[in-house]
């Protein structure tokens, strides 16, 4: 498989079920997190009509861009990409060293969808500027595919080795 694009370093470990893509943009640091397990099902419940006539090819994959600048907050988009589209759910505005159980969340930021049409753009625009984009997103679609055909392998021998002992 070719490298990822846009100039991104793939840090996938073997046996995982995640993996990261990570660049530097000037100032900014930015990591796309993949996950296996966090995929859409597309199966027999939810979303089954907009995507019947799909095979698993054109199915979208979820995952998260953090963007984050020497020691300041972290912006966090949850986006989503069938390879020709990317599709942003989410942004959040997050610090980068908080603690989990320090009290109540603080507000990260409203839901995407209300955001005014040009912000939501410009947004999109943002991201683009930095390599993530839709070509990325059919990369990593790709990648993710071949991965968890890999993993479903390596699992099937460990249960055989177990099951054989």
């Amino acid at each position: 498989m070719s490298p990822p694009p846009n100039d991104f370093e793939l840090a996938d470990e073997s046996g995982t079920s995640a993996f990261i893509l990570a660049k530097r943009f000037g100032k900014e640091e930015i990591l796309v997190r993949v996950n296996l397990d966090s995929q859409p099902d597309f199966g027999e419940d939810e979303d089954e009509d907009e995507y019947e006539e799909e095979d698993e090819e054109g199915l979208p994959v979820e995952f998260s861009v953090t963007i984050g600048k020497d020691g300041d907050d972290v912006l966090t988009f949850e986006c989503e990409s069938d390879g020709e589209y990317l599709t942003i759910h989410n942004v959040s505005l997050e610090a980068m060293d908080r603690e989990e159980e320090a009290g109540p969340p603080p507000y990260a930021g409203p839901l995407f969808e209300d955001l005014d049409d040009t912000l939501q753009q410009a947004f999109v625009d943002y991201l683009e500027e930095r390599g993530v984009n839709a070509y990325l997103g059919e990369w990593i679609r790709i990648y993710l595919k071949d991965k968890s055909s890999l993993e479903y392998q390596k699992w099937l021998g460990r249960v055989r080795e177990f099951i054989a002992r």
